[in-house]
């Protein structure tokens, strides 16, 4: 802190108040500094528009949400632990819903994707299981098993009937396999690596697939030409927690090395994979852990959490397809527990992204929102969450400037939406 004339006056005023003067005066300068550590802890801006939510409500009771959402169908997937897995739909973004239905009799960890009337989900229940909607989550298809083996964190990404599918078998690897007709029939899985955290994105007839090496010596990346029959397999920098995302001809992955001084990698390429270029993005943030990554064609937003003595959590924009970066912290220093969620927006200039915030005791589900493509942001508190854990406990998707975002409490999911 600076000790410069105005300090030092300020110190021997003090110092020349009686004693109960200066005992009320401290308690007043105490409750000024805590309300503005609160205010700053909640509500962040960077000369962005104005961030409002509505009151959240309750969709039912579970944990683990996902969302997704198409024009403006709003889904929500989650599970209850114990009765399976349970889905929602709203055809008006999330002013008024269906009843819930049940999907899948057992299992967690649901992830879902939606394009156009379609609604695709994954998850496990020992096996690797899925279901499909062919109109817009109304009814759902008798589940199938894409591995009888004990796999866990599946994902999945469609475009069309076209439905691509990773998960992990624990000490065996990652495994992808895919379909072209919606999950009538499927591609034999394929390993691509000897490691877990697997993720997987689409763009054309084009399968990208992505996760760590069992040793985090190097990161698997994945690339088929021809709808899942064939694949070639490239190793990257090691690292952990991939992150890819596919738009047109381009497609960008990063991951984080998990070091007592994490940097962040990127990799890049506008021709679908055939070459690439990798990089570290994260040269201004020391500690840097969980990126999340979203792009439409060259304008590209990652998500990064700062451990450490400045841990926050910050958004970088690049307009160049990653050969350039801005940066922001959308949170200020002391943002404990939480990381990205997930990067949506569906025109490059209304940008969202979600977290959880931890208070004393108490946990926050977080949104922030950029109405200039990155340059600025405003962040919010969408109101109290369970505290984070290792698997997303929230998730958000946008449709232009309307953000929505559903996230767990207490066994309890809840849904808040605005702009």
């Amino acid at each position: 802190m600076k000790t410069g004339p105005n300090n030092r006056e300020s110190r021997i005023r003090l110092n020349n108040l009686g004693s109960l003067e200066r005992f009320f005066l401290m308690k007043v300068i105490s409750i000024i500094v805590i309300t503005l550590l609160v205010m700053s802890s909640f509500n962040f801006t960077t000369h962005a528009s104005s961030l409002t939510f509505s009151t959240p409500v309750k969709l039912g009771a579970g944990y683990d949400p996902n969302v997704q959402s198409f024009g403006s169908d709003l889904y929500v997937a989650w599970t209850d632990r114990s009765h399976g897995i349970f889905f929602r739909a709203s055809d008006d973004l999330g002013a008024t819903w269906n009843n819930s239905i049940q999907i899948g009799s057992a299992g967690a960890y649901p992830i879902i994707s939606a394009t156009g009337n379609y609604v695709y989900a994954v998850w496990t229940d020992g096996a690797i299981m899925y279901s499909a909607s062919f109109n817009n989550g109304q009814t759902w298809t008798q589940p199938i098993v894409l591995s009888q083996q004990r796999g866990d964190t599946p994902y999945i990404a469609a475009q069309g009937l076209l439905v691509a599918v990773v998960y992990n078998l624990p000490g065996v690897g990652s495994f992808v396999t895919v379909s072209s007709n919606g999950g009538a029939s499927w591609t034999t899985p394929f390993q691509y690596s000897n490691g877990p955290e697997p993720q997987v994105a689409v763009s054309g007839i084009t399968v990208y697939a992505i996760s760590d090496n069992i040793d985090r010596s190097s990161s698997q990346f994945a690339v088929s030409h021809n709808l899942g029959e064939s694949w070639t397999v490239s190793g990257l920098p090691g690292g952990s927690e991939e992150w890819i995302v596919a738009t047109g001809s381009n497609v960008y992955a990063v991951w984080e090395t998990k070091s007592s001084k994490s940097v962040v990698w990127f990799l890049s390429s506008s021709d679908y994979g055939f070459t690439f270029t990798t990089r570290v993005i994260s040269q201004v943030i020391p500690d840097a852990w969980n990126p999340m990554i979203y792009a439409i064609g060259q304008t590209v937003w990652v998500g990064i959490q700062e451990l450490g003595g400045k841990a926050q959590i910050w958004m970088l924009t690049s307009t160049n397809g990653g050969l350039s970066w801005s940066q922001q912290s959308v949170s200020g220093t002391g943002e404990f527990d939480g990381y990205v969620f997930s990067v949506p927006t569906t025109d490059a200039i209304n940008v969202f992204a979600m977290w959880i915030h931890q208070s004393g005791d108490s946990s926050y589900a977080m949104a922030t929102y950029s109405s200039d493509g990155g340059s600025s942001w405003s962040t919010t508190n969408l109101g109290i969450s369970d505290p984070q854990n290792d698997v997303a406990i929230g998730d958000i998707t946008s449709q232009g400037s309307f953000g929505m975002a559903a996230w767990e409490y207490q066994g309890t999911i809840y849904f808040s939406s605005g702009s």
